[in-house]
């Protein structure tokens, strides 16, 4: 709720407009390259997730498609770790699975990019 008072010479004035949420489809998104060096700048891949997201799964993959990262938590990413061993720099896959629930109905969506890992 914000309110709006205008005062002066010549005028007298007041107005309140209401910002209400609006119906939003869901929006991803993922970039492109991370840094996982432990400078704390960009060291996890990381989704940005927005909207009304009820089901979301990321998967990261190797050059040689074996799958070396899932998570179902939009806040969770990827350290540049496999199995405790940091991976090479490299090109990567990732792919995310989500559901959303708009006013229009059910979107469900597959997405499938690359990323560089850079350290």
């Amino acid at each position: 709720l914000y309110s709006v008072v205008a005062t002066g010479q010549c005028v007298d004035a007041s107005s309140t407009v209401a910002v209400l949420p609006g119906d939003c489809d869901a929006f991803i998104f993922v970039p492109n390259a991370f840094t996982p060096d432990g400078d704390g700048i960009n060291d996890l891949f990381l989704p940005s997730v927005q909207g009304p997201v009820v089901r979301y799964r990321l998967e990261v993959f190797n050059r040689r498609g074996q799958l070396i990262h899932t998570t179902d938590s939009v806040s969770e990413g990827w350290d540049g770790q496999v199995q405790g061993t940091p991976a090479p720099d490299g090109i990567y896959v990732w792919a995310i699975s989500y559901k959303a629930v708009t006013a229009r109905g059910v979107d469900q969506q597959r997405l499938v990019g690359h990323l560089s890992l850079l350290r």
